[in-house]
């Protein structure tokens, strides 16, 4: 009987069936049929999908990195343009100072956010103060009667900061990325105003009635009255075409009056913007006496103290630039006169009023030390007429066609009276309580000038 065996050498395998001398061994290739390859494939396949979570792995970690830059960026230009907005209406320095220093208290990617600054004001700045329109939702770069503040912070190659570093970017061949982030923002609710109703309680601090027009430019109506019915009154068939009426109490609108602009109520009350505005002195014993024209002459005169105060009711006179400090009379302008005052500061006190009638030309231009050179010039700058603050004596300026008044009136406890058809009663009035009326156009060109905060501030884009 014969046993099975199995044979093996190097170059086959045999099988001996055992089954009979006429069968064949039965001899099987090496690795036909086996998986003997398989191990290293899966290897290869299994090494090339790890590479490639790897990557997405870290491109996701490089995007995420990237996105946060974004995202404390954006954080830090709304802080920026919210602290520049608080302080854009009474100096475009600090508040440029103000947006580049809250700007560098907050960080992106561990690092400070660092604005460079814009005293040019170009329009590509990191800080560029403007004027934002809400009605066409557009921010213009001015230092004209400004009213917002756009913050540009970048991480980029051209930035203080430099760009964002990668991660694993530089795997890819890519080691940075440059991102920027910007934002707007606005005062509202307060003043650049061209009229400001300084007294605080009092009922109809501010009257416009009749058939008047009243324009006051880019700046609001401000009334500090905090009078629940009445703080300001408005009748009549005026046109009051002003971007906002600020009241701190409550108005009365009778009649048929129309307002282009929106009604703040509730507001709170700001501070007069020209409260450290400091009194003129002088020498009382350089008493230049009474200067009054009744006739037809001609008369030029220079800048001191009259005792008598001025009054002109026919004739021309002309005043050289400098400050008149005037008492008795004060400023009394009426009749057919010519009065010229350029560079010119009236300073009204004790019993002196205001009182301009007259019916031909009246032309009066603030001090400006871009065109004057005299003791005064720089601190009176865009002030025409300032009535002391211990008189409080009522004035008035009836207008005509030839009313040019430039600058700042103020008469910060007295009434103002204001009416006529003139156009050109400066470029803001301050007063404690005002009344417009009649039936020409009262035209106050506000310039941005003597600004007094706004009572909110917020983000526009």
């Amino acid at each position: 009987m014969r046993k099975n065996s199995i044979n093996f050498d190097r170059r086959r395998r045999t099988v001996d069936s055992g089954r009979g001398p006429d069968r064949q061994p039965v001899t099987r290739l090496p690795g036909r049929g086996s998986n003997s390859c398989r191990p290293g494939m899966v290897n290869i396949w299994v090494a090339l999908l790890g590479l490639f979570l790897i990557g997405m792995v870290a491109l996701a970690t490089d995007v995420a990195y990237t996105l946060l830059a974004a995202h404390q960026l954006q954080n830090a230009v709304d802080a920026a343009a919210l602290a520049g907005a608080q302080k854009v209406r009474l100096d475009s320095v600090a508040a440029r100072a103000a947006a580049i220093a809250i700007a560098q208290a907050n960080f992106a990617t561990r690092q400070p956010v660092l604005l460079t600054d814009n005293p040019d004001n170009a329009i590509d700045g990191d800080v560029v103060i403007g004027r934002f329109d809400r009605a066409l939702g557009r921010f213009t770069a001015t230092l004209r009667a400004p009213n917002a503040v756009k913050v540009l912070a970048r991480r980029t190659e051209a930035s203080p900061g430099g760009p964002v570093p990668l991660f694993f970017g530089a795997i890819f061949g890519v080691s940075t990325a440059q991102v920027s982030r910007d934002a707007i923002a606005m005062v509202g609710g307060g003043t650049g105003a061209g009229i400001i109703a300084l007294n605080p309680e009092k009922k109809n601090s501010l009257t416009i009635s009749g058939d008047v027009t009243v324009n006051t430019g880019d700046g609001a109506i401000q009334v500090n009255s905090t009078d629940p019915a009445s703080a300001a009154f408005c009748n009549g068939n005026p046109i009051i075409n002003v971007p906002a009426l600020n009241v701190c109490g409550e108005p009365r609108i009778v009649g048929n009056v129309t307002l282009t602009g929106e009604v703040n109520t509730g507001v709170r009350p700001i501070p007069d913007p020209l409260r450290f505005l400091p009194e003129p002195t002088w020498n009382p014993a350089e008493d230049l006496g009474t200067v009054s024209v009744t006739g037809g002459e001609t008369l030029q005169i220079g800048p001191g103290y009259y005792s008598g105060g001025i009054a002109i009711n026919n004739g021309c006179l002309t005043l050289s630039p400098g400050i008149y400090i005037l008492d008795g009379a004060g400023l009394n302008v009426s009749g057919n006169a010519v009065f010229i005052a350029e560079g010119v500061m009236f300073y009204v006190i004790g019993t002196g009023v205001v009182d301009l009638t007259g019916t031909n030309q009246i032309r009066i231009t603030p001090p400006d030390p871009d065109v004057y050179d005299y003791p005064g010039v720089d601190t009176y700058e865009h002030v025409s007429i300032f009535q002391g603050r211990s008189n409080t004596n009522e004035s008035r300026i009836i207008g005509t066609s030839l009313l040019d008044l430039e600058g700042t009136l103020y008469f910060p406890v007295s009434h103002l009276e204001l009416g006529g058809t003139g156009e050109g009663f400066g470029n803001q009035l301050i007063a404690d309580t005002i009344d417009v009326h009649g039936e020409g156009v009262l035209l106050i060109r506000y310039d941005g000038n003597e600004p007094a905060v706004g009572n909110r501030v917020f983000l526009v884009e």
